[in-house]
């Protein structure tokens, strides 16, 4: 999931396990009240953020994209058809199935991104 490769879900665990014991002391109530409000600040603050953005893309996920698209120059890639292709990076071979969007890394499963490999295949 593309959340846990960058740490939205660490972050999210972690924001709401500090506002449990920052709230922990309070009545059932006041905790739930304050929970609920450090959240919905939270998700105000993420959706004016998210506001900026100029891209189809979060800026994060476009960074790691560029990064990708100049590694992809480094790869030959040798076309098998139908969508597959074996492409050659540093040391390592890897079986790129565009068709079903996944590369023998993992990564392009993993993260919902696809890796460097599967960039030097288009």
């Amino acid at each position: 999931n593309w959340s846990q490769e960058h740490g939205s879900k660490h972050s999210l665990t972690h924001f709401a396990g500090s506002s449990i014991l920052d709230a922990r002391e309070m009545p059932i109530k006041s905790m739930l009240d304050q929970i609920m409000w450090k959240l919905t600040n939270r998700i105000v603050g993420k959706q004016r953020e998210a506001e900026k953005w100029t891209g189809r893309l979060c800026p994060k996920i476009q960074k790691k994209l560029d990064k990708y698209v100049e590694w992809a120059k480094n790869c030959r890639v040798q076309e098998y058809g139908q969508g597959v292709f074996k492409v050659f990076s540093l040391n390592n071979t890897y079986i790129v199935d565009l068709n079903m969007l996944s590369c023998e890394c993992k990564r392009w499963v993993l993260s919902g991104v696809p890796c460097h490999h599967a960039i030097a295949c288009f």
